[in-house]
């Protein structure tokens, strides 16, 4: 990835001209950039989302380093009602820990990667990944006869063979 060097360490020594660029939005980016670069194998082919980018500075500037950056703002109520939750500290983010993994679908490389990483997986540990059915179950959320309903709906496939496993 070619970065520009320069304007990356205006920023961490907080030298730009921009007045959008305060404290938080340097931290920000800085935190944003250390992060891709930490946990994605291939950082120059990651797709960033800048959920509530707002003026989108921070969008400007990863997609000025490069980066495949998408900002995505939300109206004034959705706004107020995730503020609600943030000040409430009942909102929060969370990093994918180890064993985890971020699937990306973008490009039809990446569904392939995806689809066969998810295959290979359910293949050999026996089970589905995010089976919704089975979810519910081990939460309480429906019973075994819900499941039985959901095997008929279904009909004779992989996916009914499974569900009727987890109600034997």
């Amino acid at each position: 990835m070619k970065l520009n060097r320069n304007l990356y360490h205006q920023i961490l020594n907080d030298k730009t001209d921009s007045p959008s660029y305060d404290f938080t939005h340097r931290d920000r980016f800085i935190y944003i950039v250390n992060t891709i670069n930490k946990n994605f194998k291939n950082p120059d082919k990651t797709k960033v989302l800048d959920f509530g980018s707002h003026i989108g500075s921070i969008s400007i500037l990863l997609k000025h380093f490069g980066y495949d950056i998408t900002g995505i703002d939300i109206d004034e109520v959705i706004s107020k009602h995730t503020n609600k939750y943030k000040n409430s500290n009942k909102l929060n983010a969370e990093f994918i820990g180890r064993g985890g993994a971020w699937l990306d679908a973008g490009s039809i490389k990446d569904l392939y990667d995806a689809s066969t990483f998810v295959s290979t997986l359910e293949n050999r540990q026996g089970l589905k990944i995010a089976c919704l059915e089975e979810i519910a179950l081990g939460n309480g959320w429906i019973n075994k006869k819900q499941i039985q309903s959901a095997i008929k709906f279904y009909g004779k496939c992989d996916y009914s063979n499974y569900l009727n496993q987890l109600i034997k």
